[in-house]
């Protein structure tokens, strides 16, 4: 079986690297905004090394470049992919100014590629095609440090780090820097075990460390006897954790703090190749900086924590939302929900329905700090102003603030955000968080809720699930229907048998095919624009004629699957959102679906948040089972503020005896969420 490989940074290490970088940006940007005297300055991220900014460099043959090409690199930072450019262009608030510099053309043209994707940031990015260090150095000297502060990241493979730019950083008084040292991947490797290293190599440790005391530190020398002479020999002495030490050491010569928990960065095998250390210049702000670094990077998460983080499918079980509270966000003014697993909405068009969904697309944006256009479209959310994403009703008056949070099982401190928006142009706004001391004290307990993180809304498109279009990037499944067949292909054989027992909702379906090599294409069995590798076999057909595209079949079989696949699979989150579930599906087809993806839920931990308008959905419920939820949605008549409703149990008319489908009593008007005017 052919399948596809995930888009990686290569390997988990990176991943959490830039995963601290977001915090701490955050964190700081957080700072720079709220604090009366912080705003005077202007603050700039500076990011030397910067790669292509988010591509992955094995798309490229040329070498690692750097002071030591003869070092065998290892394999996995040769699949390195440097996203700690993109993470600091979506991070909100945005700094006044960015700073990139590559000294590989190819990699600098790629980077001024994000000035297109950011255009909201306009001039404030800078692509330096130079020498990181003479630039560096430069840019100290020349910046007005009574009214700047930055953050720069040092992100090198290698020890193309001069210890005469670190000194220059330190005096500026105005710079918080993160640097990767190369502990494993170059330093040690370059440390011979029985004498000095040579002197070529032992000049550019002296450089990378600013003297050349770390051949004491390093190495003993010691008078050996035998039966014929006597003479000197030298030997390493110096494991990992020494020469890590005396790096932060020299750090703490210059700068006025330094983080003294720096993390080890190990690649898959366990080998540590990387350290990440903190150190901020600023006399008065170098203790603030210092603390929260040091909750970052202090933050105890093992290995196998940190793998379930970033795959929350994983056999470690994850906690769900128990309840999540809106205020004033759009038509919800002050809104609680007691969440199950399978959360069906029900109301009049424009209740309030999707802006529920939407209001945890947010909380899951805000949590990742990625309040950009981009990342909110993304996740299914409506791009509006954000005068129009406030409450804006005559009673009571509109805050200009949003207020989310969501309360998880057995978790003792709830995930809690507040926004509000800074606009410096009528055509481009920006999200910011307000609450950063709420969110440092959710550091000290847990670093995110990977299931919220991946949470999307998904509104399924006929001609996305064709394979005829593509917008949403998202991986496995995009919001609107997108990598269906490349799911598919990756299904173990267990989902695969599971998904199996489920073709008794399509009534002609025989097979369902993956052509993985387009060979049938090839033989003209797609004609148009597709490029879904999916396709069906219909029972009733000729079996020499009976196979056909996705971009031909009916549109109801591509969505059952669609669903069926989102619930089944591991590789799909835990938590997401279905707008009208029911489009293009038959109402009986609809009840059965709604029973199946129940149980499914159960069965494999999924947590949905579900609208529909078709009251035959109702009928899938057991609303005695209290994983499964259903929830009335009205606007109030005086206000128009949105009301949500648990129904817990099925009503009883006074007038009706008989047994009464819950479709039947939601057309009769007995539970609302029907239009009243008509």
């Amino acid at each position: 079986m052919i399948k596809t490989t995930p888009h990686r940074f290569g390997g988990l290490w990176t991943e959490e690297k830039l995963e601290m970088i977001r915090k701490y940006l955050a964190a700081y940007m957080t700072i720079f905004s709220k604090n009366p005297r912080a705003k005077y300055f202007r603050t700039i991220y500076v990011d030397a090394f910067a790669g292509t900014g988010y591509r992955d460099l094995t798309e490229s043959n040329e070498p690692v470049g750097g002071l030591f090409e003869d070092i065998e690199e290892d394999a996995e930072v040769q699949g390195f992919l440097n996203g700690s450019a993109v993470v600091a262009l979506e991070n909100q608030p945005p700094f006044s100014e960015y700073l990139f510099l590559e000294k590989k053309p190819k990699y600098a043209k790629e980077l001024n590629l994000l000035k297109e994707r950011y255009v909201h940031l306009g001039s404030s990015i800078q692509v330096h095609n130079e020498e990181a260090n003479q630039f560096l150095q430069n840019w100290c000297q020349q910046t007005d440090w009574r009214k700047t502060r930055a953050v720069v990241f040092l992100d090198p493979y290698g020890m193309q780090v001069k210890w005469q730019t670190l000194e220059m950083i330190a005096a500026t008084q105005g710079v918080d820097l993160w640097i990767l040292f190369p502990l494993g991947q170059a330093v040690n490797r370059l440390l011979t075990r029985e004498s000095l290293p040579d002197e070529s190599q032992s000049t550019r440790l002296t450089e990378l460390f600013g003297t050349s005391d770390w051949q004491s530190a390093f190495y003993r020398t010691e008078i050996v006897k035998d039966l014929f002479d006597t003479r000197e020999q030298t030997s390493k002495i110096a494991n990992l954790e020494a020469i890590g030490k005396f790096f932060v050491e020299r750090l703490s010569v210059i700068f006025k703090g330094v983080a003294k928990n720096p993390r080890e960065l190990r690649n898959s095998r366990g080998v540590p190749i990387y350290l990440l250390c903190f150190a901020a210049s600023n006399p008065k702000g170098a203790s603030t900086a210092i603390r929260i670094a040091s909750y970052i990077l202090g933050h105890q998460q093992t290995r196998k924590q940190f793998v379930r983080k970033l795959a929350p499918m994983d056999n470690q079980i994850q906690p769900f939302i128990t309840t999540f509270k809106v205020k004033n966000f759009k038509s919800l003014v002050d809104v609680k929900l007691e969440l199950g697993q399978i959360n069906v909405f029900i109301g009049a068009n424009g209740s309030g329905k999707s802006n529920l969904l939407e209001a945890l697309a947010l909380l899951s944006a805000a949590q990742e700090n990625r309040l950009d256009p981009d990342s909110l479209y993304s996740k299914g959310i409506r791009i509006a102003k954000p005068s129009l994403m406030y409450s804006a009703f005559k009673e009571p008056t509109a805050l200009n603030q949003v207020e989310l949070s969501a309360q998880l099982e057995n978790e003792p401190v709830p995930i809690k955000i507040q926004l509000t928006d800074e606009q410096s142009h009528p055509l481009v706004f920006h999200w910011k968080i307000q609450n950063f001391e709420q969110i440092i004290e959710r550091l000290k307990h847990q670093f995110t809720y990977p299931p919220l993180n991946e949470y999307v809304i998904y509104n399924l498109e006929t001609r996305t699930l064709r394979g005829l279009t593509s917008e949403s990037k998202k991986q496995p499944l995009g919001i609107n229907g997108e990598g269906l067949d490349n799911l598919l292909l990756n299904f173990s054989p267990t989902e695969r048998e599971e998904l199996e027992k489920y073709s008794y909702l399509i009534e002609w379906l025989d097979e369902i095919v993956l052509d993985e090599t387009d060979n049938y294409k090839r033989e003209g069995l797609k004609q148009g624009r597709s490029v879904s590798k999916l396709y069906f076999k219909d029972r009733f057909m000729s079996v020499d004629n009976n196979v056909f595209s996705a971009e031909n079949s009916n549109e109801g079989v591509l969505h059952v699957l669609f669903y069926l696949a989102l619930f089944i699979s591991r590789q799909t989150p835990q938590l997401f959102a279905i707008d009208n579930i029911e489009s293009s599906l038959n109402p009986h087809l609809c009840r059965h679906l709604i029973e199946e993806l129940c149980e499914l839920a159960k069965t494999n931990r999924k947590q949905a948040l579900i609208t529909t308008h078709n009251p035959a959905i109702l009928d899938g419920l057991n609303l005695n089972d209290d994983a499964i939820r259903l929830f009335v949605v009205n606007r109030d008549d005086e206000t128009g503020q949105t009301k949500v409703e648990r129904l817990r149990a099925k009503p009883r008319p006074d007038n009706e005896r008989k047994h009464i489908k819950l479709s039947e009593l939601w057309m009769k008007g007995y539970i609302g969420a029907i239009p009243e005017d008509f």
